[in-house]
């Protein structure tokens, strides 16, 4: 069997059915890509900062996979001037299968105490 998705963005769930002379048995089939959706695909815009000032913006990563994806790593820009951290970490459905919360957290938990 060769499945060739016809969109970088495929997600494809569906069944295979072989049937026999005494049975048919039912093959799940899944395709799925493995990249995160960004609910602000424009990136974030934080506007006129003035010096002294913070600002705070949030953005949604989800994970349209039907699979857990890990998360590896957390970078920010590599800039003195800039300070990008994570205020807040959660499942949509309460689980972290993959683990990926919480390596996050412990990741940037390392972080705050080496500073």
């Amino acid at each position: 069997m060769r499945f060739t998705p016809d969109a970088e963005h495929t997600l494809f769930t569906s069944s295979l059915t072989i049937h026999t002379n005494l049975t048919a048995l039912k093959v799940p089939l899944r395709a799925y890509h493995g990249k995160l959706a960004l609910s602000e695909p424009a990136g974030i815009d934080c506007g006129l900062v003035s010096v002294g000032d913070a600002k705070l913006r949030f953005l949604n990563i989800s994970n349209l996979n039907p699979v857990p994806v890990r998360l590896l790593e957390f970078k920010g820009p590599q800039r003195e001037s800039v300070k990008v951290s994570v205020e807040s970490l959660r499942a949509e459905d309460g689980k972290d299968e993959g683990g990926s919360l919480a390596a996050l957290r412990q990741l940037l938990e390392g972080r705050k105490q080496s500073k």
